[in-house]
């Protein structure tokens, strides 16, 4: 088949394609005009996921329902999830009052940010943990660390399993990211090779902290005097 033909030919499966859209086109705007006309003025309607004005009568009754079943749930979804947020607010804010005032009794000021901190009843009994965790991600030295290491391992004859090894540290997730742990796992290892040394001297400095994360948890002692969480969340309740 010629260039000339293969353009015909696409052409005319674009045409077919296109008179097919118009033609669905034109029976939804057919059903959605005979609805308009079938239902009087003041009748009740509901937004579809195209985004059309449906009249509820002309609803399944078990969609209706389906649809006020989550909506119902989503209004007490929204509200539980602004009353945690609240709630994680009020915890943070007490934590940071008690340190302060503990520190207070030695006239000790706290400055810049409490890390992790535990709090035991007397008892024992429960234990109130706050833990800060770091978020870290590589700047753009790391780039110039890979070609280094690139470089290294191309002037290697064989070795591949160490060469696959390598590679796979810098592996990326679904965001485009790759894993602190495993590219700082690579500082283990002493190569006699000036480009590796320098690799291994980015990667060191490529390091940033980008923010922290707290995580907060309540924990109860139990009979066999081991502390368990009381979680938060409905996958583990």
């Amino acid at each position: 088949m010629t260039l000339t033909q293969q353009e015909h030919t696409m052409s005319f499966l674009d045409n077919i394609a296109s008179a097919i859209r118009q033609a669905f086109q034109k029976r939804e705007e057919q059903k959605t005009a005979q609805a308009d006309a079938e239902a009087p003025a003041d009748v009740v309607r509901r937004e579809d996921a195209m985004g059309r004005l449906v009249p509820e009568h002309m609803i399944d009754p078990i969609v209706l329902a389906r649809t006020d079943m989550v909506l119902a749930v989503r209004d007490e979804w929204m509200d539980m999830q602004e009353r945690m947020r609240q709630f994680k607010t009020r915890l943070a804010a007490a934590i940071e009052e008690f340190v302060a005032v503990s520190a207070a009794e030695f006239e000790v000021k706290m400055g810049g940010e409490i890390g992790n901190v535990t709090f035991t009843t007397f008892d024992g009994k429960y234990k109130l943990k706050r833990k800060c965790h770091k978020l870290m991600q590589f700047n753009e030295r790391l780039q110039v660390a890979m070609q280094l290491i690139e470089d290294y391992l191309e002037s290697l004859e064989g070795q591949e399993e160490l060469k696959i090894l390598v590679r796979d540290k810098f592996m990326r997730d679904e965001a485009g990211n790759v894993s602190v742990s495993e590219v700082m796992s690579l500082r283990r290892y002493r190569f006699d090779d000036e480009r590796w040394r320098k690799a291994m001297d980015c990667i060191a400095t490529s390091i940033v902290t980008s923010g922290t994360i707290d995580y907060l948890n309540l924990y109860e002692r139990g009979a066999d005097k081991v502390y368990r969480n009381i979680p938060l969340d409905f996958s583990a309740l």
